[in-house]
């Protein structure tokens, strides 16, 4: 496949041939990355998210309308704004509900075989511990992934050997379990 081909015939031609992909992939990888480092992100969450800005832009191809010129470089920049913004967003939300779980930044163990032991770690609250403890293992395995190590779900969903997409409904699952859990234990406190 010749490389002077326009972004938007390639992306055409990527419906039936992944391989033309993987040119639009390889002339805008380095502008994608320079935004994302640009934008204060260090190297290794800027890696990580042009990879989920070409998935979103392979997820999407289907939608991308040519503006006349052929290149797809604006189209992939407004793909990776939103995956930034995502990306922030749900850093806010971790980081919120790390705090509503009384869990500091601070207190992530070091070790990682010392997350068996989840309800010694000094630094959480007691509830945290006691509702961490009742939680289902599968449960408790991926909150602790996601919030106590930040795994992304691609990482919790190959550790537990699932999808990303399944990945992410455990985890909420599991925060769901664990917010009833906390008011379980606090219920109890109480008596």
């Amino acid at each position: 496949m010749r490389s002077t081909i326009s972004d938007a015939a390639l992306l055409v031609t990527a419906e039936t041939d992944a391989s033309a992909f993987r040119i639009i992939y390889d002339r805008h990888c380095e502008a994608i990355l320079g935004f994302f480092i640009r934008r204060g992100v260090d190297y290794h969450t800027a890696l990580d998210l042009t990879a989920e800005t070409f998935a979103a832009s392979w997820l999407s191809r289907g939608r991308y309308r040519d503006r006349g010129d052929g290149n797809a470089g604006p189209w992939l920049a407004g793909i990776a704004r939103n995956t930034l913004s995502h990306a922030a967003r749900h850093r806010a939300v971790a980081t919120a509900a790390r705090e509503r779980l009384g869990m500091l930044a601070e207190s992530r163990p070091v070790d990682p075989v010392a997350i068996d032991a989840i309800d010694n770690v000094d630094a959480w609250s007691p509830e945290i511990g006691e509702a961490l403890a009742g939680l289902s293992e599968p449960a408790r395995r991926a909150v602790e992934l996601r919030v106590v190590h930040g795994n992304t779900y691609d990482e919790i969903g190959e550790t537990l050997g699932c999808t990303p997409l399944a990945a992410r409904i455990k985890v909420s699952r599991g925060l769901a379990d664990l917010r009833a859990e906390v008011s379980n234990v606090q219920r109890g406190d109480e008596t």
